[in-house]
């Protein structure tokens, strides 16, 4: 089984972080996955899952698109698929898991 963590902080907290692939910088959420689109969709394709942690106003919804845009370049799909597959992982293999807060 192999493990990577790729942290982001939220646009509030402003704070560098460090992710196991040793990026140094300050980095936002949903920034984080869209730049490295190959990476998320090598990872995914792997099994891996997606912890997103935080607001649930602005910082989930973005994360959300994010990873639905990254599925979408990856595989052709429309948004509304996209947003399905999503929804999916999400609700039937628990390899999208939300701790979100208001």
């Amino acid at each position: 089984m192999t493990s990577r963590i790729a942290a982001a902080s939220s646009r509030d907290a402003g704070r560098r972080v460090t992710s196991s692939a040793s990026l140094t910088a300050e980095v936002f959420t949903a920034g984080l996955s869209a730049e490295r689109t190959p990476d998320v969709v090598s990872l995914v394709s792997a099994g891996a899952v997606f912890y997103v942690c935080g607001d649930g106003r602005l910082m989930a919804p973005a994360v959300f698109e994010a990873c639905s845009r990254i599925y979408s370049v990856a595989t052709g799909a429309d948004a509304a698929d996209a947003d399905a597959w999503l929804s999916e992982i999400q609700r039937e293999h628990s390899r999208y898991v939300a701790d979100i807060f208001a």
